[in-house]
């Protein structure tokens, strides 16, 4: 007999969120399908996707999925909406909530396992966790990010650092009651030093290292940098903008690229609070005929010039918006990225570079010469291509994580087995 499981997911939705990239939403939603091929699944979530989740339904998706809505105070929620640093409020409010309600479904429907899908990290457990006397399975989880300040200076509104000091203080004080179940599984993005100490170490017998973000197989999109130059050098660059300095290195390493590079290109791709930062020192460079600044485009064309390009930076610090490195993957493009940053989990030598952050000058120095290395060389971009590709056919196909999923579940919940972390590299994942 199939498990009951009631999944808890402060944000799903079938269709992305138009004028941004960040993809958790999207990703809960695949996951949940996923686990609804060997499970019975309830979905405890917060209205505001309502709509287009019913939508979907009424369609065919998710046949198998019971959804059960519970709204986060409105009068709070709005004084939170869009401020940098504060986009956890929302969520603890809403769990509060959330509490009673995952207690009245169980006891209607007695579940076998809670599995809580929404956003946090290794640091914060979830509220839910303790609501219901089941096992229960939290993640995938990744490591908490923290933009480095010895940057370009960007600087923060007055609202952002109240919601900013208002997270500190719920993450420090609110949530220290919270306490790891003894039968707790806990998926985890990354399994770097700084990530795992976070856990008590009666909890890492139980650790499981799984990618968060993924595609299909039906969007997987064709390889087309894997062809022979063009006869341009193309970069794409993407993301949300929410912390700009990393795009603002990456305009002035560009500039000097390019006094050597004359046949380069850039497009750096999405909206956010930083445009006009962008905006100001393109101008100050003089390079509007080198580079176009492009709105944010749904995921599915943003793929289609993926394919062209001949490497994709990803500047963004954002762990919500690193999943663009996949589709980048997907297109057989190699990635670059900065040190700590959200894409970091996916970046390694064979397909990609990480880029220290540590200084201004030493930053664009190094950009500069990741793109001479990528520009001169297309045999070095062809194998990385193909090496990129080939790690998104092995890891990060959604149909592959649900086998993954399942394998999770038959060990830990059925067999109640203790798992242990075991990789040869940070971009790929062993069970």
């Amino acid at each position: 007999m199939p498990l009951r499981v009631l999944v808890t997911a402060y944000d799903i939705s079938p269709v992305e969120s138009r004028g941004s990239f960040r993809s958790w939403g999207t990703d809960s939603w695949n996951l949940v399908d996923q686990l609804s091929r060997f499970c019975n699944v309830s979905v405890l979530t917060q209205s505001g996707n309502h709509e287009d989740i019913l939508e979907s339904l009424s369609q065919g998706a998710l046949p198998q999925v019971n959804f059960h809505f519970v709204d986060p105070p409105q009068n709070w929620l709005s004084r939170f909406q869009g401020h940098k640093g504060a986009d956890d409020v929302p969520f603890y409010l809403w769990e509060r909530r959330a509490f009673q309600t995952a207690r009245v479904l169980h006891k209607e429907k007695a579940f076998d396992a809670v599995h809580h899908l929404s956003p946090g990290f290794p640091s914060i457990p979830p509220l839910l966790s303790s609501a219901l006397p089941i096992p229960s399975l939290w993640g995938p989880v990744t490591s908490e990010i923290k933009p480095p300040r010895n940057g370009a200076g960007a600087r923060r509104s007055l609202p952002d650092r109240l919601g900013g000091g208002i997270s500190r203080i719920l993450q420090t004080t609110g949530v220290r009651h919270r306490r790891y179940p003894k039968d707790g599984v806990v998926l985890l993005s990354d399994s770097a030093p700084e990530v795992v100490s976070n856990f008590p170490s009666g909890a890492r017998d139980k650790f499981f290292l799984f990618p968060i973000g993924g595609i299909s197989k039906s969007r997987m999109v064709k390889a087309a940098s894997l062809s022979e130059s063009r006869g341009e050098f193309s970069v794409l660059a993407a993301g949300d903008f929410r912390f700009a300095d990393g795009y603002l290195m990456l305009l002035q390493a560009f500039f000097e690229f390019s006094r050597e590079h004359r046949n380069a290109e850039l497009a750096v791709v999405g909206r956010g609070w930083q445009d006009e930062r962008i905006g100001r020192l393109m101008r100050e460079l003089s390079l509007g005929s080198r580079i176009e600044l492009w709105d944010w485009i749904p995921r599915s064309d943003l793929q289609e010039k993926l394919a062209q390009a001949d490497v994709f930076i990803a500047p963004d610090f954002d762990a919500h918006t690193a999943s663009l490195c996949v589709d980048a993957m997907a297109a057989g493009v190699p990635v670059v990225t900065f040190q700590g940053s959200g894409a970091h989990i996916f970046v390694e030598e064979g397909w990609g570079i990480q880029i220290r952050w540590e200084d201004p000058r030493q930053i664009i120095g190094d950009l500069k010469e990741a793109l001479d290395a990528l520009a001169d060389s297309s045999d070095m971009r062809r194998r990385m291509g193909r090496a990129a590709l080939r790690n998104v056919r092995e890891n990060f196909v959604w149909e592959k994580q649900g086998k993954m999923l399942n394998s999770v579940y038959s060990q830990t919940l059925l067999q109640e087995e203790s798992i242990r972390v075991e990789h040869t590299g940070k971009g790929r994942f062993f069970y």
